[in-house]
């Protein structure tokens, strides 16, 4: 008798053997080093399985705003009150200190997110999506000229 994990319960744990031994599996790669998927013990070449795509359900507008995360951190750079709405600024800052990208939250609202303000920050919802913004410290990156023109 097999238990769950296809080993013999009969056995004591220490002398049992595999029922059935599973054959090795070889990864094939094509010319080009992509991999292409497995080989069975017939030589038959099972191609990989595509990996589903999280972002699927976003428009095209929302899923800019969601790869933004792979540019840099999120940040709410700026949050003020004016004329009794609230206005902010996002942010993405890269590992250099620099912004590669900065949209007011009302552009990001009209590409199909919805912001819900609170104490911490701002959060930026579309679907199942959330990107969380909040203040954090920056220092600014400085520019010194590396050299003196002359003329």
């Amino acid at each position: 008798m097999l238990d769950a994990t296809g080993w013999r319960a009969d056995k004591p744990p220490d002398t049992a053997t595999p029922d059935r031994i599973q054959p090795d599996t070889v990864q094939v790669f094509d010319t080009a080093g992509q991999y292409v998927g497995v080989e069975d013990a017939s030589g038959k070449v099972q191609p990989a399985q595509e990996k589903p795509d999280p972002l699927a359900d976003l428009t095209e507008e929302q899923r800019f705003i969601a790869t933004l995360k792979d540019m840099g951190r999120v940040r709410l750079a700026a949050r003020a009150e004016v004329g009794g709405r609230i206005r902010g600024w996002v942010e993405w800052v890269n590992t250099s200190g620099e912004t590669v990208e900065q949209l007011e939250v009302s552009a990001i609202e009209a590409l199909g997110f919805t912001a819900t303000w609170a104490e911490y920050g701002v959060k930026l919802t579309a679907g199942k999506h959330v990107i969380v913004a909040t203040p954090w410290p920056r220092v600014m990156p400085v520019r010194t000229p590396t050299s003196v023109y002359t003329t």
